[in-house]
């Protein structure tokens, strides 16, 4: 093997993939867990026009903005990563699911598939090495 010198730096690799996605997520919720009611109601679609719900849309919207809060700094932590990582998979694929309803772009069918594709990677890695679960 060519790059076989790397196979020392996967439990490395899993971390960094774990604390990209886990910083990406948090980034992406902060605002709106920040912005209050009304950035919940903006991020409710994401759930609503799915399972198509028509009340309490600040609280699915701040169910939605939480879950990325705080399923971001668990995934960064490595505390119940594989929990988080199903529901995040869950969740992107109903965003995803209604977001390809509005705008069926081959950009936003493989964005979508790529961000499921990774929650399930990171689903069946697990954790890893540098992490506060234990296997």
């Amino acid at each position: 093997m060519i790059l076989s010198f790397l196979n020392k730096y996967r439990e490395g690799g899993i971390l960094l993939l774990r604390a990209g996605v886990g910083l990406m997520l948090v980034c992406s919720g902060f605002p709106i867990v920040a912005g209050g009611s009304g950035h919940w109601r903006a991020a409710a679609p994401v759930v609503t026009q799915f399972f198509h719900i028509t009340s309490h849309l600040a609280f699915w919207g701040g169910l939605v903005a939480f879950s990325e809060l705080i399923g971001g700094g668990l995934l960064i932590l490595g505390l119940m990563s594989r929990v988080v990582c199903l529901i995040l998979a869950i969740a992107i694929l109903c965003a995803g699911i209604a977001h390809i309803r509005h705008h069926p772009s081959l950009n936003v069918i493989t964005l979508v598939l790529t961000q499921v594709f990774i929650a399930f990677a990171l689903l069946l890695i697990g954790p890893g090495k540098y992490s506060f679960d234990k296997d």
